[in-house]
């Protein structure tokens, strides 16, 4: 059994609201950046305990809590305490198994967004579960190992005549799941070039490598599609909410994160159908093959079934009454009727267009 799924069975029969991690054992600490900002100022600062948290109530802009790891249950459950964020919504982010959801608080709105980055050296998907608290000055981003692709919202936080510095807490959460989708984007294009050199080789030659990289690559497909479905859904269900923490300029914005996994969804269904067509392609191509070697063994033993018919019948030990044997001739004559016979088959099977 799994290490998680060990761990998501010892909370069965515990009440709502259990802190239990749920996920692969971390060994380093866990760190926490912190980003205060306003349109004139930005302060960063990295922590790796509760000293430095703060409380949301002394925020004076925006503040964005970006933790990297999960695995210390007391730290995550003093965050939560100091922002308001309810031990149910601790639960969700914890475990690490869950599929892409918003739900919305009084004073906050909570959503689990999957984070897929493609590694090349592993061949695969790291699919990533981001936690996200959207709160009245506050975001809380919650990721369980290093790397994300969060560096383009964190250079803008650096321009101080941004919209991202001018704008509230919703606009900051709209940026940070916006850059998650649009790296879909990129891992797409990655898995669409490796398609492409797929169809060349294809084109080139196809042999069993080939429906070996197709089934790698619709795998990759399918897992990014499974991720990118409940997405969508995500996204659509976060543009109709009215919630207090979304201010109307920021909707706007949200509609266009949506259109832009409705297109994540579309590029995968079309890599999809690509990969069915040339999986189809190279076991066409790989049957046609196997059909001309057996056109070509059939057509040989067929040349030898008269060739052996005749080496048989003078095989026979009759030799008083089979007078060839004793004329000079005989051996030389075999051997033109041999000939004559191949090469009247090869001529009437490339007349019937069989060879």
């Amino acid at each position: 059994m799994p290490h998680d799924e060990r761990k998501r069975t010892q909370k069965s029969g515990l009440s709502p609201g259990s802190l239990i991690y749920v996920g692969p054992h971390r060994s380093h600490p866990v760190t926490i950046d912190t980003y205060d900002y306003s349109p004139t100022a930005l302060t960063r600062a990295k922590i790796a305990g509760p000293d430095g948290l703060g409380t949301r109530s002394g925020i004076e802009g925006v503040r964005w809590l970006d933790v990297e790891s999960l695995h210390d249950v007391d730290l995550i459950e003093q965050i939560g305490e100091r922002y308001g964020v309810h031990r149910l919504t601790l639960e969700d982010v914890l475990d690490t198994n869950q599929r892409p959801k918003i739900e919305e608080y009084p004073d906050y709105i909570f959503c689990i967004i999957k984070m897929v980055r493609y590694l090349p050296e592993s061949e695969g998907l790291v699919i990533e579960q981001v936690g996200l608290v959207l709160g009245d000055k506050f975001v809380i981003t919650f990721q369980d190992r290093p790397g994300d692709v969060f560096d383009g919202v964190r250079k803008r936080l650096e321009q101080a005549d941004g919209r991202l510095r001018k704008s509230g807490s919703d606009y900051l959460a709209y940026a940070l799941v916006d850059a998650i989708v649009d790296h879909d984007f990129f891992v797409i294009e990655r898995i669409d070039n490796e398609i492409r050199e797929l169809e060349d080789e294809v084109d080139g030659h196809a042999d069993a490598e080939m429906l070996r990289e197709i089934h790698r690559l619709r795998t990759l497909v399918g897992d990014m599609r499974r991720v990118a479905w409940p997405q969508r859904e995500l996204l659509a269900h976060w543009l109709a909410t009215e919630h207090v923490r979304i201010c109307p300029e920021v909707r706007v914005f949200l509609r266009d994160v949506h259109d832009h996994a409705i297109q994540v969804l579309e590029a995968l269904d079309r890599e999809r159908e690509v990969l069915v067509f040339q999986h189809d392609l190279v076991l066409s191509s790989l049957n046609l093959r196997a059909s001309e070697v057996m056109q070509f063994l059939s057509v040989i033993g067929t040349i030898f079934m008269p060739l052996t018919f005749v080496a048989g019948v003078y095989g026979m030990n009759f030799t008083e009454q089979m007078p060839e044997f004793h004329w000079q001739y005989g051996y030389v004559f075999t051997w033109g009727v041999f000939i004559a016979i191949t090469g009247g088959m090869i001529w009437h099977f490339k007349r019937k267009r069989w060879i």
